[in-house]
C-alpha cells in the first residue's frame, strides 16, 4: 500500500510539472525567466533565463530593440527584434508582425533584415541563433498591462448646485478623479443628467447625455481613506453611439474619471476655491476652461 501510494504521489508531482511547463509558453514566468515591463508602453514579455547578462534592451522613442551584447560589441549590430508602437497598421518597417492593436495605437515586433550576428565567430554565432531560436516563444507571452498611479483620496470638499455633497473621489497626478456612477448618480435630475451603462459582451462603458440615470445600487457610499493603486481603464467608452477618449482609471471594482473631462462632455462648470478648499460643480453654467 505504501509503494502504491508513493507512486500515486510521484505521478501527481509528475502531472503537476507538465501542467506547469505547458503554462509557462502562455504567458507565465517560469522561475529563473525574466519578466520585461516597458511603462510608457504597457506592456510586458517574458525572456528565457538563458538571456541574462547576454542582452540589452535600448529604447527609443517608438519602442526598445533587444540586442545580443557580443555581436553588437563585435560590430555586427546584434539586433535580435524589436517591439515597437505605431499610429497605423503599416509602419516604415520593412519586416514586421503585428501583436494587437489597443486605443489607436498598433503594436509590432520587429526582425532584422540583414545579418546581425559575428558569423566569423563561432561561439557567438551560435549564441546569437539559440537567442534567435528563442523569440517566437517569448512573443507569445507578450501581453498588455494597465498603467499604473497611486490614488490620493481628496481632501476637499466638493459643493454641487449649492449643496455640500461627500463624493468618493480621488487625486492621480494632481487631477480629481470621481466615481463615474456617483456623479451620474447626483447630477441625475439637472439639466446636465447623464446615464452610465455596463456592455459586458464588449467590455464597454456606455455614456447617455441627457438621460436620468438608473441606479445600480451602491452609489454614494464610502469614502476611500488612504492610497490605494490605480489602473488606467482598458475599457472602451462609448458617448452617445461614438467612442470617445476619457481619463479615466480602475480602482477597485469602480471607475474613476477626471472631474473636469466629465464637466467639459457634458458642458457643465467647475471651479475651485483655493480660500475654502472647495470644488465647485455648477450645472447652471457652461464648461469654462
Amino acid at each position: 500500500m505504501k509503494k502504491k501510494k508513493a507512486v500515486g504521489i510521484l505521478l501527481a508531482a509528475a502531472i503537476i510539472l507538465l501542467v506547469a511547463q505547458a503554462t509557462t509558453g502562455a504567458g507565465f514566468a517560469a522561475p529563473g525567466d525574466i519578466v520585461y515591463e516597458d511603462n510608457r508602453f504597457n506592456y510586458a514579455l517574458t525572456l528565457p533565463g538563458s538571456w541574462a547578462g547576454l542582452y540589452n534592451a535600448q529604447s527609443n522613442n517608438n519602442g526598445v530593440s533587444f540586442i545580443n551584447i557580443h555581436s553588437a560589441d563585435a560590430g555586427f549590430g546584434g539586433f535580435l527584434f524589436g517591439i515597437f508602437i505605431a499610429d497605423n497598421s503599416e509602419p516604415l518597417e520593412f519586416n514586421y508582425r503585428q501583436l494587437t492593436v489597443s486605443e489607436g495605437k498598433y503594436y509590432f515586433a520587429s526582425f532584422p533584415t540583414d545579418v546581425q550576428f559575428a558569423y566569423e565567430n563561432k561561439a557567438y554565432t551560435d549564441e546569437y541563433k539559440t537567442m534567435e531560436n528563442d523569440i517566437d516563444s517569448i512573443l507569445k507571452t507578450f501581453k498588455l498591462v494597465p498603467a499604473k498611479a497611486t490614488a490620493v483620496p481628496t481632501s476637499s470638499r466638493v459643493m454641487v448646485d449649492g449643496r455640500y455633497v461627500t463624493f468618493d473621489a480621488y487625486t492621480i497626478n494632481n487631477n480629481n478623479y470621481f466615481k463615474l456612477r456617483d456623479l451620474a448618480f447626483v447630477l441625475s435630475g439637472t439639466t446636465k443628467q447623464f446615464n452610465v451603462d455596463w456592455d459586458r459582451t464588449n467590455n464597454a462603458i456606455t455614456l447617455f447625455s441627457n438621460t436620468p440615470y438608473k441606479t445600480v445600487g451602491g452609489e454614494m457610499t464610502g469614502k476611500g481613506s488612504e492610497s490605494k493603486t490605480a489602473e488606467a481603464t482598458t475599457s472602451k467608452i462609448i458617448l452617445d453611439g461614438k467612442e470617445a477618449r476619457f481619463s479615466a482609471y480602475l480602482i477597485g471594482f469602480n471607475n474613476y474619471f477626471k472631474l473636469r473631462d466629465i464637466s467639459k462632455v457634458f458642458d457643465f462648470n467647475v471651479v475651485w476655491d483655493g480660500a475654502r478648499n472647495t470644488i465647485i460643480i455648477d450645472t447652471t453654467q457652461g464648461y469654462k476652461e
